[in-house]
């Protein structure tokens, strides 16, 4: 049985149904990640700084970005921040570095980062953490799913208590009458 579907107990999206935002300054770079991540069947959509992505990432659905760090435009911890202040259901967020200390991983994460991958990268990495950031957005999927579920159920637990309360107001004035 496959990984994907053992852990969830269901299968993911196909890669095909998900795009991959690949953002980098250097094309040769953002080329060559994205023939990587193509080689696994996922839609590539890419960008050459931060306020290009951002743009991409405004105007339709991108489920998965890859970000290179430093870009001299706007790098992806901008890109990260802005993304996770202004989306309430952000993409998955790999950043794309060569720093390896843990105050560099720290920064990342704090500015929104869900993971990181360190140049150069490596394709079967890739490919799991890609396969990762797929588990993390169904559950995310799930969880907004159920929030609604519970909010539906909520609603009608409120209105057969008004419907109760009613019958029981009614049936308190039949039985005294």
């Amino acid at each position: 049985m496959n990984y994907l579907k053992q852990s969830l107990g269901r299968e993911l999206p196909h890669p095909t149904t998900v795009n991959v935002l690949v953002v980098d300054d250097v094309r040769s770079e953002r080329m060559r990640l994205a023939a990587m991540i193509a080689k696994y069947g996922y839609n590539i959509l890419e960008a050459s700084d931060g306020n290009e992505a951002y743009e991409i990432i405004s105007q339709g659905r991108v489920e998965i970005v890859i970000s290179d760090w430093q870009m001299p435009a706007s790098g992806g911890i901008e890109l990260c921040k802005r993304i996770v202040t202004g989306d309430r259901n952000p993409p998955y967020f790999i950043m794309l570095t060569g720093r390896s200390s843990m105050d560099d991983l720290v920064e990342g994460m704090e500015a929104g980062a869900d993971d990181f991958l360190a140049k150069p990268v490596e394709a079967r990495e890739l490919r799991v953490r890609l396969q990762a950031g797929l588990r993390v957005l169904q559950l995310r999927r799930e969880l907004s799913q159920r929030a609604c579920e519970i909010q539906l159920t909520t609603l009608r637990v409120r209105e057969l208590e008004s419907e109760l309360a009613a019958l029981k107001e009614k049936h308190a004035e039949v039985s005294s009458g």
